[in-house]
Formats: structure tokens, sequence, C-alpha cells
């Protein structure tokens, strides 16, 4: 999570005096001309209007400017010295100046007297302490080309060090329009322009909110929130219409935002209320927020949260139908970008009938369940389809969790399965629209992860294959290209062109030591067919029989057939109909062990070959190389004499042991 902390002085030595002001908050009565205040603590010092970095007021009688130095919203005050003011020079204004009057807090430092040709006009505060710095004009328009306050470097207020909790959060809202989405709230960008493409727009004037679901909030963790920050748009078209908001935490109201002319953001004490969202509302106008900072004290922070590991990263995902170039395992790569262009959606064919996109989870085959928590699915923001997820229905196993109730904007839906055992996690559509879906994780506890799931080799991927015939386009090769989709319209099953006589054979890389075969069975019709299939294994050109497969209605769509005997091939017969296989694994015995332990939000592989043992010990919130770059703590201990990666995505601790 981030942290917020007051600024630090680098590079300036003890009792020297520093500009404060470019880190504070400023804004103005009135703003004329396009000069805004920001202007005045842009570092720049031109004194010349054209040089575009005057601030201007709108009105010529009382006018202010006020800055609000560093951390005044959590009751810092500094000790100020010096406060300099940089004059306009253009002859037809530079008289302006004159009657100026410098104020710290209720203390006033001085007033200017204008001298022709002089840019820089200062006025010593005495030390003072105080917390908002003012430049006011009585009877005069306000132009100030720069605003310099000057402390002691040493001098650093005693402020608690806060998280903004809202950044790893998720955002929705009632509405969206322009295509300023909910999810631009949360995205740590500040920037007030509609250019910088960081602000949120309501769809609609009347009754508008966003919100930020803080993390955790689904499994009900809730935050003492101390503070909330809104920073609003800053274009002079629109700002005035923060006018009202209301900030709350839960249902308890923060405060309501009173406009300040080129006031960016805005702060609200919320008394350490426990609350697991915070929102901003208005009833009547174009809501526009540009960030949300939700401000809790480090020590603050729950350290209650249990550790859930999320096990479709490692599963294989299948669909019941594939268009657009969105294929299933897109749902479990981790990666949760909403929009198309991230190429990390699926999408089902567009037509009418119930869609599917399924993970079974890892060893599932094998009779391996687990007891899931919550399933989180990520929909699609673009906004052209982002509504077809509406009455999706989840499911581990046949076990319904929950089903999808659309909301504007927001991206993550989670499903509370109760713990509930299963192989395999669903989302199935049936409402007339495509099913596109961006993420799919499965969520155990770590205490209830199976500790008995087995390890093997297919020593069958993407080896040579061969079968009677080819019907339909289902080339041989597709029971061996690691795609486990149980649905033809997945264009990853074998078919083969006669009722009689067929049969489909792989060649392994060497003599193995084979325990099982595995076939995945195509599931969209015609599953029946596989009944009475004889699975055959080849030493020296010498076939033996494993076993056949019995096969009916209520079967599972994967196959187990054991064989514990050696061989350099793998061969199926059908007499009995057409030969459809989705896929087929050859497990061979491995060679050692492997575990992977802990929480990881991406897919963990290990590649090639270790003689010793290797150790990979941290967090880690982005990818996890033993040969790449990781920004948590990484250790490799022991020696290996193969090639060792962990790929992708890593929020946990991962643990690689031993030889496989």
């Amino acid at each position: 999570m981030e942290k917020l902390v007051l600024l630090t002085l680098l590079g300036v030595a003890a009792g020297e005096l520093v500009n404060i002001a470019p880190n504070g908050t400023i804004s103005a009565t009135s703003i004329g001309w396009g000069g805004a205040p920001s202007r005045a603590i842009d570092g720049n010092t031109n004194g010349y209007w054209g040089g575009g970095s005057c601030y201007h007021s709108a009105s010529w009688q009382g006018s202010k400017l006020t800055l609000a130095l560093p951390g005044e919203e959590f009751g810092a005050t500094w000790p100020v010295y010096n406060v300099s003011v940089f004059n306009r020079l253009d002859t037809c204004c530079d008289q302006r100046i004159q009657g100026v009057e410098v104020w710290l807090d209720e203390h006033m430092c001085g007033a200017l007297t204008f001298v022709e040709g002089q840019k820089e006009y200062m006025v010593n505060c005495e030390g003072k302490t105080g917390s908002i710095v003012t430049v006011h004009h009585p009877s005069q328009y306000l132009q100030i080309c720069e605003l310099q306050v000057f402390v002691d470097s040493s001098y650093t207020p005693d402020i608690p060090t806060y998280v903004n909790v809202a950044k790893e959060g998720s955002a929705s809202a009632t509405s969206v329009g322009w295509g300023g989405v909910a999810s631009r709230v949360m995205d740590g960008n500040t920037n007030g322009y509609w250019n910088g493409q960081s602000c949120y727009h309501s769809g609609n004037a009347n009754n508008n909110r966003v919100t930020v679901s803080l993390p955790h909030s689904e499994i009900g963790i809730t935050y003492p929130v101390s503070m909330v920050r809104v920073y609003n748009r800053m274009d002079s078209c629109c700002d005035q219409r923060i006018e009202n908001a209301q900030v709350f935490v839960g249902d308890h109201m923060c405060g309501q935002i009173k406009f300040v002319e080129g006031k960016k953001a805005y702060s609200f004490d919320c008394g350490r209320k426990n609350a697991s969202e915070v929102s901003v509302r208005l009833s009547s106008g174009w809501l526009q927020v540009c960030e949300i900072e939700v401000l809790v004290l480090e020590e603050d922070i729950p350290t209650d949260i249990p550790n859930f590991i999320n096990v479709a990263i490692n599963g294989t995902a299948s669909a019941s139908s594939v268009s657009w170039g969105g294929v299933a395992a897109r749902v479990n790569d981790g990666d949760t970008n909403g929009f198309w262009g991230g190429r990390s959606c699926y999408h089902s064919v567009d037509r009418a009938g119930q869609h599917q996109v399924a993970v079974s989870l890892p060893a599932g085959e094998f009779g391996i369940k687990y007891p899931v928590s919550f399933v989180n699915v990520y929909n699609r923001l673009d906004s052209c389809c982002d509504q077809r997820l509406n009455g999706a229905m989840v499911y581990a196993d046949e076990h319904q969790c929950g089903q999808v109730q659309f909301k504007e904007g927001q991206q993550a839906y989670t499903f509370d399965c109760g713990e509930k055992e299963a192989s395999e996690v669903s989302v199935r559509l049936s409402n007339g629209q495509s099913l596109q879906v961006c993420e799919l994780e499965v969520l155990v506890l770590e205490e209830n992860m199976p500790t008995n799931i087995p390890v093997f080799t297919n020593v069958a991927l993407n080896r040579p294959a061969a079968q009677s015939s080819v019907g339909w386009g289902g080339q041989a090769s597709r029971a061996v290209d690691g795609n486990i989709n149980k649905m033809w319209g997945g264009g990853s099953c074998t078919h083969t062109s006669q009722l009689t006589g067929n049969w489909w054979k792989v060649e392994l890389d060497k003599e193995e030591y084979i325990q099982n075969v595995v076939i995945h069975n195509r599931i969209d019709c015609c599953s029946n067919r596989l009944n009475g299939a004889k699975v055959w294994v080849s030493k020296n050109d010498e076939w033996q029989e494993c076993g056949a497969v019995n096969y009916d209605t209520n079967s599972s769509p994967i196959v187990v057939v054991p064989c514990n005997k050696y061989g350099n091939a793998v061969a199926i017969t059908n007499d009995n109909s057409y030969l459809t296989l989705c896929e087929v694994e050859v497990l061979g015995k491995c060679s050692g062990r492997v575990e992977v332990l802990g929480k990881c939000s991406g897919r963990v592989e290990v590649l090639g070959k270790c003689s010793g043992r290797v150790e990979v010990l941290g967090k880690c919130s982005r990818r996890v190389e033993v040969l790449g770059k990781c920004s948590g703590l990484v250790e490799v201990l022991g020696k290996c004499l193969g090639r060792v990666e962990v790929l992708n995505k890593c929020s946990g601790r991962v643990e690689v042991l031993g030889k496989c």
C-alpha cells in the first residue's frame, strides 16, 4: 500500500532556509484570464504574462491567494521566516502590487510597497508558526508570478505516517460518461485535467456516486479511516461542479465539499470510523473526481487478514466457444486488465445460447478437491460490453456461489462459496449475450490447501502424433497441444472421419515409465463416443493394453487410465464410433519433489532440471524470476545445475523445493 509521509528536505544543510511552497496546496478567491493559482508555486519566477506563469484574479476587490503549507490537513504547522512575492513586470500592471498584504494565519507579516522594476518582494514573518500563507489585495487585481515560503531546513513537523488504502481497492460508480471510468479515482494519478485521462466522469446529472471498496472488504475486513482526500477536476469548464458533493465512509458522512476557486484537493477528517468502502456522492449535477485517497494510520492497518491462495492460476482453462481471439487461457493468466486492447479477456461466440468458461483446478483429474472460499470474477470495462456479464452465474463444481448483478464501473465481483470442495470453477451465462471474463480467481485459505497433490510430468506434450483419419479439421496434434478445452468450438479437439477402426498415437522422446494416461473428453456433444476406447503402451514395437474406458452420462470428462508400464509410444483405439480426443496427457514419474507454497496471484512454473535444492522466499508484487527482477525479498539457496524459473506475478510467499 502507498504510504503518505511529509516531504523530506534533501540536500539542504541544517540551519539553511528552504522553500516549502511547491509542496503545499494553493487556491484563490477568483481566477481571471486563465491565470490559475498553481502558477504561483510552479517554480517559475518569469514576471511577464506571456511566460504563462503568473496568477491573475478575476476581481479587483478583496482578492486572495491562499497557500496551505505541507501537512496542513494533518495539523502540521511551520515556523516561517521569510515570504517572497514575485511581481508581474509588464508595464501595464506592475504597480498593482502596491498595498498587497502577506499573512501567516492571523499574523500579518507585512504589506508591499511598489518599487519600479523590482521583481522580488520579501517580507519577514519572524519565525512565527502557522499553516496557511495568504496574499491579499483589498482594492486591486491580484497578480502574483511566484510565491515562496522559507522555513528552517532542520525543522520537520511531527506527523504520523498514513497509508492510502484506496489504491489496492476496487472502484465502481452509478454511471460512467465520456470514458471516465470509475477506476481512475484510485489509479494514483492526481492530474486534475481531463486530457490527463485520470478523472472519473458520471454519465448523468442526478444522484451520482463513485465508490472505492477497500482491500479485502469482500471478506469483512474494515479500516479505521482517519482522513479522505478528494481531488477535483481543474478544467475551468467544470471545476465548480464538485460543489456540495458529500464524502462518506460506510454510512458516516465525513463532510461536504464547499468549492474554492483553484483548490485541487479537499480533505475530510473521518475520525477513524471503521468502514469497508468510501464514496463521494452528489445528488444534483455531473460528478467528476480525479482521485480519492483513503488515509489510515500505519499502526491501524489490519493485521488479521487471512492468507488466500489463488489456485486458478495453476489450473487449466476451457470454454464452450471462443471468438475474436479471446481464448479461455486469458481468464487465469494473472492479468486483471479489463480492456480488450490489453489482450487478457476471454470472449465467447456472439450467438445466443449457454456460454461457459471454466478453470479445472490443479490435479483435479486425480480427485483432488479444494475448499473454495471465494471466487473473484473480473468483468470487461469497455463501455460497449461491460453490461453483458449481468446475470452470469458462478459455480464451484455444481454448487452455485452466486450471480452477477451488474454495477456500472465495477470490475471485480466477489462470491462466497462457503469452502465448498470443488475441482472446477465456472462462469455460465444464458441471457442471450456473449460471455466475456477478464480474470477468474479461485481463493482457498492457505491452511486449507490439499497436501496430497501428486506430481507428474506430461511426457506427451507437443510430441509427434498421428491418427487413422482426419475429420472436420480435427488434426491429431490437437491432443498434445497443452490445451484441455473440451468444447469443439475451442479448436483443440481431434476428430476422425470414420465410424470404425479408429486409432490415435503419440511417439514419446524416449522410453518412459508411464503411470497414467489422462484423456480429456469432449463435452459439448458426443461424450459417450469414448465409451469402450482402449489405451495401449508400446515398448520395442510390442503393444500392451493398459485398460478400457467405461464412460456414461454421469462420468467425469477427465478419464484417468492407470498403466504402470514402460514404453516409448501410447495409442488409443476405438472400433465403436468416431474418435475425438480434446487432450491426452501421458504422465511419467517425477524424479523428485516439487512444492509451491503460499499466496500466489500469478502463474508459477518450474522449468528444466535441478539437481540441488532451490528455495525462493519472500513477497513479490510483479514478475519473479531467479534470472530477473523482484520487488520483494528473494533468496536462492543451494546449488542448481539446471534452469529454474518462477514466471509471472506472485503476491505472496513462493517456495520451490526438491528435484523434479
